[in-house]
């Protein structure tokens, strides 16, 4: 009680009305959901006790003439109620007539000991014995055993309804708050922080609205006056302050600004001229073949390796040239009707070529990969490029490796042939001398052998 003595005005009305309304709704909602329980528990016996007086009524004829048929007929309907999870059919002398398990039960289970008539709660079950008479005769008795989803699904039901009124309670309740804080509490704060802000920072512009017209209306009207008359004094030395403040920030902007923007186009040449002279030099010193021509095959641009490859000195202008003189005559029609077309159709060729050397005219054969470069923001193509390997060495390298494998091939043969020879010799030679020791010979013979 004395921390609560110690909180705001706004803290003291949100508690309690909050707290009433939280302990009426608490109330109410657990005595909604004990009535639900206790009808829950009456209700579903009664609509069990209906059931299985209809299944009754049903096997009727299957229990006078001892058919268990039409009783397990009877059992296999209740498959539509999906509460119910076992069924038996007893006759008089307590043995089964028929029996029916729900279908994600086992089919095969062993129906429990016929008890007198009534009904149980057993953990989460309801179980029914239920006497069948035929003119006041006994003549048999049905047995149900259902789940309580149902009734647990409805208190489930009812509690969630409960906790949604519990908090559209609370919101209302704290609807109800702000209300009374905007005309109680919230015009007594506005005044305290007013006061605050005047005393420590000296700032006499602050207000304080009027939300009423009462005692406390009153007061705030007394106390923004005397703001406006202090705020009088000074209005025109703080205006004159601000204007000059103003000019100084605008003009000290504009001149970091200029300086901010003539700092950021020098970086961003100098990052442009130094990216331009590392490609530059990528290009230059690279050992493929790199070119660049125009839509139309005039050749505009070859590194130091392409003139290398093809025979050109390293002063040579290449402007003059296009793209058929550096391919032999044979392979024009690959450029003119493959080469090309590819390029300016999927934007690339990938392939094998052969270029003309401009010394000596020989086939230089090559693995060229061509692209177009197309315009960032239209996407249209404004250049080719190619870039070439020399494939010389790797041919000789598999020419080599071809002649090594042939010889290879060879020597395996021969070394076959030696062997299968051998063969031969070895069984000649051992019958020889099979012969020379087993066989009584003139000399003339064995020297022969």
């Amino acid at each position: 009680m004395r921390r609560f003595r110690t909180l705001s005005i706004d803290r003291k009305l949100m508690l309690i009305i909050t707290g009433t309304s939280s302990a009426a709704l608490l109330l109410t909602s657990a005595a909604f959901v004990t009535y639900e329980i206790v009808v829950a528990h009456r209700v579903m016996p009664q609509t069990l006790i209906s059931m299985a007086e209809m299944i009754g009524v049903n096997s009727k004829i299957g229990l006078t003439f001892d058919d268990p048929q039409p009783a397990q007929e009877i059992l296999d309907s209740l498959r539509t109620q999906a509460q119910i999870l076992r069924a038996c059919t007893y006759r008089p002398d307590a043995k089964v007539l028929a029996k029916y398990s729900r279908s994600d039960l086992p089919e095969d289970f062993a129906p429990p000991a016929m008890e007198d008539e009534g009904a149980r709660f057993v953990n989460d079950r309801l179980i029914l014995f239920h006497r069948v008479l035929f003119d006041g005769e006994w003549i048999g008795t049905i047995y149900l055993e259902s789940d309580l989803q149902a009734m647990s699904a409805r208190i489930k039901r009812n509690l969630a309804i409960g906790a949604g009124v519990l908090v559209a309670s609370l919101f209302l309740a704290f609807v109800l708050s702000t209300q009374l804080r905007r005309v109680i509490s919230i015009p007594i704060l506005q005044l305290a922080q007013a006061a605050r802000v005047v005393a420590t920072e000296k700032n006499y512009s602050v207000r304080v609205p009027k939300l009423s017209e009462d005692e406390l209306g009153q007061l705030i009207d007394g106390f923004n006056e005397m703001l406006r008359q202090i705020q009088s004094r000074d209005a025109a030395l703080q205006e004159a302050r601000d204007d000059l403040e103003r000019r100084v920030k605008e003009r000290t902007l504009e001149l970091s600004n200029a300086n901010a923007l003539l700092k950021q186009e020098i970086r961003d040449r100098e990052q442009a001229e130094a990216a331009q002279r590392k490609q530059v030099a990528l290009i230059q010193n690279s050992g493929d073949f790199i070119g660049i021509a125009t839509l139309e095959g005039r050749v505009e641009f070859l590194n130091e390796a392409g003139r290398k490859l093809v025979g050109l000195d390293p002063d040579h202008d290449v402007h003059g040239t296009t793209l058929d003189d550096y391919a032999l005559p044979e392979s024009l029609p690959q450029v003119r009707e493959t080469i090309l077309p590819s390029v300016f159709k999927t934007g690339a060729w990938e392939g094998e070529t052969k270029f003309r050397h401009f010394r000596t005219g020989q086939a230089i054969p090559v693995y060229m990969s061509s692209f177009s470069i197309r315009d960032p923001q239209t996407g249209s193509p404004i250049c080719l490029a190619t870039v070439t390997r020399d494939m010389t060495d790797y041919l000789n390298l598999e020419a080599q490796l071809r002649q090594s494998q042939k010889m290879e091939a060879i020597g395996q043969l021969a070394a076959g042939i030696a062997h299968d020879f051998n063969n031969i010799m070895t069984i000649i030679q051992g019958y020889t001398s099979l012969v020379l020791t087993t066989a009584r010979l003139n000399n003339e013979a064995s020297e022969s052998l």
